[in-house]
């Protein structure tokens, strides 16, 4: 069996921590969909004469969880490049131009990205933590938002070291930001391939 490489064993690593990650983004969007769902049945009820009523303030509870969704979920899938991408034009160019190009792309997106992460936390989660920010902002008991201040820079921070590993990606002759390398799957292959080659090999014998 191919022994993987030391990057390779890195890149595996990196690639399942952020796919890790990403379950959570998927917690809370299972979270946000039972909650929408749980208050217009309530709602419902309450209009036939049930003596129940919705859940407060769920429409910034949803607008908030959205914040989890988005941004636990979009530094993996920039490794998985689930992201659109525009190559009517590039994937005729020469494989070096394409890789040059993917390489400055991702530079200057994990560049422009960590310096939002930046802005995330200086005006955002540091402002929502000295102004004791909720997210209902006439309820003094209700929900602090800087929870979510967190998770926005983290997520960006994220998505910024993404990007600039799937720079080093490139640098390294791998594909942009895909098919970070599994040694299992890629020796199953090989041996497939063996297998075959094998058979062809006795067949013509």
């Amino acid at each position: 069996m191919k022994e993987p490489s030391a990057f390779d064993k890195v890149d595996q690593v990196i690639y399942r921590i952020l796919r890790y990650i990403s379950y959570a983004a998927t917690a809370f969007l299972f979270i946000t969909m039972m909650l929408a769902v749980v208050n217009v049945v309530l709602e419902k009820l309450h209009k036939l004469g049930v003596p129940v009523t919705g859940i407060s303030d769920t429409v910034n509870w949803i607008k908030y969880m959205n914040i989890c969704v988005v941004y636990l979920g979009t530094a993996y899938i920039t490794l998985e490049r689930g992201h659109s991408s525009v190559d009517l034009l590039t994937r005729h160019y020469p494989k070096i131009v394409q890789r040059i190009l993917s390489a400055v792309a991702y530079l200057l997106g994990g560049v422009v990205i960590a310096y939002i992460s930046y802005l995330g936390y200086a005006k955002v989660f540091l402002n929502q933590l000295a102004n004791n920010a909720r997210i209902n902002d006439t309820l003094a008991s209700s929900f602090p938002q800087w929870p979510f201040g967190l998770i926005y820079f983290v997520g960006m921070g994220l998505l910024s070291f993404s990007c600039f590993w799937a720079f080093i990606r490139v640098l390294f002759g791998r594909k942009p930001a895909q098919d970070a390398v599994d040694p299992e799957e890629e020796n199953a292959e090989i041996m497939a391939e063996e297998n075959a080659k094998t058979r062809k090999e006795e067949g013509q014998a």
